[in-house]
């Protein structure tokens, strides 16, 4: 049984530097445990913060092994704000621009890469060689077609687990 009331919920940890509602807990805790798993959520209902604090979670329990965030370019920033708000010691790098490396050995030092749909389509030569834990995409629909680039990029991902959100 997850649903807990909010004081008693097993995640109610401090995962960030704001109090999570009780179904954000309920997702984070499910997310953990199914490996594979689709955030679906209106519009500002938190599925930014919530995603945080799953990524601190998965932080403290595998601190080796960083994630890999996928999304549009036109959210990079807004996704390195929230970030850097809610998980300021989580280390993250923009994978993104010209002067980009193309070299993954640099990803250990991170608990997070994020990048854009367009970055992974043209890096997954090196990409899909670095184990991630997890690979979440952001704005998921920019994978409905499955004979498109992005999609067979994002499949290539070598990761233990997945999560989308839509």
């Amino acid at each position: 049984e997850i649903r807990k009331s909010p004081k008693t919920h097993p995640l109610r940890q401090k995962l960030l530097s704001v109090e999570l509602l009780p179904y954000q807990l309920d997702c984070i805790a499910f997310a953990a445990g199914a490996g594979r798993a689709i955030l679906a959520d209106d519009m500002g209902l938190g599925k930014t913060v919530t995603t945080l604090a799953f990524l601190q979670k998965m932080k403290e329990e595998k601190p080796e092994s960083p994630s890999i965030l996928v999304m549009p370019t036109s959210l990079i920033y807004n996704w390195q704000k929230e970030a850097s708000k809610f998980t300021p010691k989580m280390k993250i790098l923009i994978h993104f621009g010209q002067n980009r490396h193309k070299d993954a050995g640099a990803f250990k030092f991170y608990d997070l890469i994020i990048c854009s749909y367009g970055v992974l389509r043209l890096d997954i030569d090196f990409l899909k060689n670095y184990r991630f834990n997890y690979a979440i995409l952001d704005e998921s629909q920019a994978i409905k077609n499955p004979s498109s680039l992005i999609f067979r990029s994002v499949i290539q991902l070598n990761t233990e687990n997945r999560l989308i959100l839509t």
